[in-house]
């Protein structure tokens, strides 16, 4: 553990702080009983502090206490304002969880199975809620607000096939699949974080997306809706300065308000691979040896979105990623587009080439091989003459390659909760090391 300590000496008292810098916490102490002392008082009210972590953690909790930090000054002083409010019922979260599994050792341990299933249920989670009002400069307090439940199965297999010959070689493979669901809330309702919503019964991860209908080939397909007046209003997005009209893609409009806005997007299933897992081998021979390591997933959904959105007018995206020149915009009835008519590229027409639509979800999987060693020890009869006991050169190399069906560059990166590649993550970089191992 490590502490950075202030302090005030003055009076009959001593006062400290102790700002704990492993754990960011901050302890103010004031000791009245040893005022010639302070270095007495110091390691006194550590001792204490100690004490208190160790007997109450939960008193000593930032998020519990509340926080204050800087604001602006008032002649030439700075002030400082709430910037938490205090919860004093706040506790630590919890979780129970059980498992169960199944080894078995066929072939004088040749070969290895093992197959273990988890269920864990995790309560008192922490979310920073709204307020309904402002309390205190405050719009959000952290609470124990949530439950959630998490499930996997996984399947392992170990085989040692050459190990007896100058040619031995080991190796393991293993797939896993996961499943999380949002089991209650503090309302017993659904919630909204930061990353999209959070639907009682259904996972934490999932694609939040417009519904497509395809392209719209005739004004009659256009949903008209008519007001208190009897005025008749056409589908539009956001506002009716954006219509829907005919060459742009239909938006289902879940809600039957007569626009397209975030109240009609649907769950369009989980953004967790249906299945992921490794694959490592061992080779060695006459002191060389090969490790190769292939990581894979399946059946994960993604939505390209930074390739489609590129196009979009009044984008903040400074290059176009796709092939402009190769592709097709809709012009007139019976055409087969790439995308609707270029006039609804702008961001106020929701559904058309922002990308976060059903028809571009894309069910992806990969293989890549994540890593590949090859080593050579030298002989120990050498090392002994020059008084070493052991010398390895080897050259590794990471993220060689990888195959998958995904139109974008890396499907590792993206987003899991959302399902977007926003291409705010550089793609995985192909590494090259060349070492030497020396044992004096």
């Amino acid at each position: 553990m490590s502490y950075m300590i202030g302090v005030d000496v003055g009076g009959t008292f001593t006062d400290f702080s102790v700002f704990d810098q492993e754990t960011g916490e901050l302890f103010n102490y004031k000791d009245s009983s040893t005022p010639a002392d302070p270095s007495k008082a110091i390691v006194k009210g550590v001792q204490d502090v100690l004490e208190i972590k160790k007997a109450k953690p939960e008193t000593v909790s930032y998020l519990a206490h509340g926080t204050l930090e800087f604001a602006n000054t008032f002649l030439g002083n700075a002030g400082v304002l709430p910037s938490q409010i205090v919860n004093k019922n706040l506790t630590w979260e919890e979780s129970d969880q059980y498992d169960i599994g199944l080894d078995v050792d066929l072939f004088d341990y040749r070969l290895k199975f093992k197959l273990d299933y988890y269920y864990k249920y995790s309560k008192s989670l922490l979310f920073d809620i709204s307020l309904p009002g402002n309390y205190y400069y405050h719009k959000t307090a952290w609470q124990n607000a949530m439950e959630i439940s998490n499930e996997g199965i996984e399947l392992e297999l170990n085989y040692d096939i050459l190990r007896d010959t100058k040619v031995k070689w080991r190796g393991k493979f293993n797939i896993s699949r996961n499943w999380n669901r949002f089991e209650k809330s503090y309302t017993d309702m659904d919630m909204v974080n930061g990353n999209g919503q959070l639907v009682l019964g259904r996972p934490i991860y999932g694609l939040y997306i417009y519904k497509d209908l395809g392209i719209i080939e005739s004004e009659k397909d256009i949903p008209a809706y008519y007001d208190q007046q009897g005025n008749k209003n056409t589908l539009h997005s956001m506002n009716k300065s954006y219509p829907y009209s005919v060459g742009t893609r239909m938006i289902q409009d879940m809600n039957q308000d007569g626009k397209i806005d975030d109240e009609d997007r649907y769950y369009a299933g989980s953004t967790l691979p249906v299945a992921y897992g490794g694959w490592a081998n061992e080779i060695m021979w006459n002191g060389f040896d090969l490790n190769v390591l292939f990581t894979y997933s399946l059946g994960r959904k993604i939505i390209n979105l930074y390739k489609i959105s590129s196009l979009q007018g009044n984008s903040r995206t400074s290059t176009i990623f796709v092939d402009y020149a190769n592709t097709t915009f809709w012009e007139k009835p019976g055409d087969k587009a790439d995308y609707p008519v270029i006039t609804s590229s702008e961001q106020g027409y929701i559904g058309q080439f922002g990308g976060d639509v059903s028809s571009n979800i894309e069910k992806v999987h990969y293989l890549r091989l994540k890593q590949l060693t090859l080593g050579y020890n030298f002989p120990k009869e050498w090392m002994k003459r020059i008084n070493l006991e052991g010398c390895r050169l080897f050259f590794t190399a990471e993220n060689l390659f990888l195959l998958t069906n995904y139109s974008g560059v890396d499907p590792e990166v993206v987003d899991p909760f959302t399902g977007y590649d926003n291409f705010l993550n550089y793609p995985l970089a192909r590494k090259l090391t060349l070492g030497l191992t020396v044992r004096f």
